[in-house]
């Protein structure tokens, strides 16, 4: 399951091409922050290189991501927060993704749609994604490829999907916080179209 998950979201991440600048803010490694309209992730081109204007029609520059260490999509009153982790799955290396919760437990995402779906989220979570790859990430350890949830109606969700999530989940839970599996067993964690009630539980439950 993890290697399909990777190999589904390069193609995913590689596919989409958006023409619109956000406002945005730009947090750099050396602590340097400026504000003004930037590309979101997806158009980040082969040498890494992020579009960026001070203004709306200021000249375009260039920024490396890798002199960044986060970028804060605007949208009226609401943010998308995007970070570099690790990723235990692509052993450990560095990718942008999308945070959608902040907790105990870290939630990101690789998406198949827009930022428009970064900024529903409100930095906790919707259930408006068509599919979406979930990392978590505990304390200051690298993220895990958790679960990769494809919905396009109420009937999507199929028992193998539900079953190859559930498993994978509990798994990840299982050192963590081993009375996730209890209370999944004993049916107060339901599955649903994203891994939130069993992040919820972990939440309120466990340290």
């Amino acid at each position: 399951m993890k290697k399909s998950i990777i190999i589904l979201a390069g193609v995913f991440l590689s596919n989409l091409v958006y023409a619109q600048k956000f406002q945005a803010t730009l947090t750099f490694k050396n602590g340097k922050v400026v504000n003004g309209y930037a590309d979101e992730l997806v158009k980040v081109n082969k040498k890494n290189l992020l579009d960026y204007k001070e203004s709306k029609d200021g000249q375009k520059q260039q920024v490396s991501l890798d002199d960044l260490s986060k970028i804060e999509y605007k949208e009226g009153d609401k943010i998308a927060i995007a970070e570099p982790i690790p990723v235990a799955e692509l052993k450990n290396e560095k990718k942008w993704l999308y945070k959608i919760y902040t907790g105990k437990l870290n939630v990101y995402t690789f998406s198949n749609v827009d930022i428009q779906n970064s900024f529903r989220n409100g930095n906790l979570y919707s259930n408006e994604t068509e599919y979406s790859i979930y990392v978590f990430q505990y304390k200051n350890e690298p993220g895990n490829i958790v679960t990769s949830i494809m919905d396009a109606g109420p009937l999507t969700i199929n028992t193998f999907q539900k079953k190859a999530n559930v498993k994978t989940l509990l798994k990840y839970f299982k050192d963590k916080c081993p009375q996730v599996s209890e209370a999944y067993e004993k049916g107060e964690i339901k599955f649903k179209k994203n891994p939130f009630t069993f992040v919820e539980y972990f939440e309120k439950n466990c340290n």
